[in-house]
């Protein structure tokens, strides 16, 4: 299996905004191809993106690198870039342990246990 074919990246698009979530590590090895898939998939008029790591299986310092290069690259031409992480994930703490979870812009969702928790309480 080529690296290409171990890069999973699904996308979507509401609006001006473009969705994409990463499967797999997010490493030296594997960024090369997420950037090829995000320039094929991406729209040139996108006004945003929000790349949804809660999948990934890791990200390391040359992922986070790729990272800021992208969150550059899109604000040039005038896009945001949001990250999306389930909390608690490996890309979270790794944001979180290098102290650069304030370099982005980030929305966390809960963990999939954690969503049907307190449902059905009274109080």
């Amino acid at each position: 299996m080529t690296l290409d074919q171990q890069v999973r990246v699904l996308l979507f698009r509401d609006g001006p905004t473009a969705y994409a979530r990463l499967y797999g590590a997010v490493n030296r090895d594997t960024v090369p191809a997420f950037q090829r898939r995000l320039e094929e998939l991406l729209p040139a008029c996108c006004a945003g993106l929000t790349l949804d790591l809660g999948a990934a299986d890791y990200l390391d310092s040359d992922g986070i690198r790729w990272l800021h290069g992208l969150q550059e690259t899109l604000a040039s031409q005038g896009a945001a870039l949001r990250l999306a992480l389930r909390e608690g994930c490996r890309a979270d703490r790794t944001l979180i342990l290098v102290r650069l979870n304030h370099a982005f812009d980030i929305e966390r969702y809960p963990c999939e246990g954690a969503r049907g928790e307190g449902r059905g309480a009274r109080g």
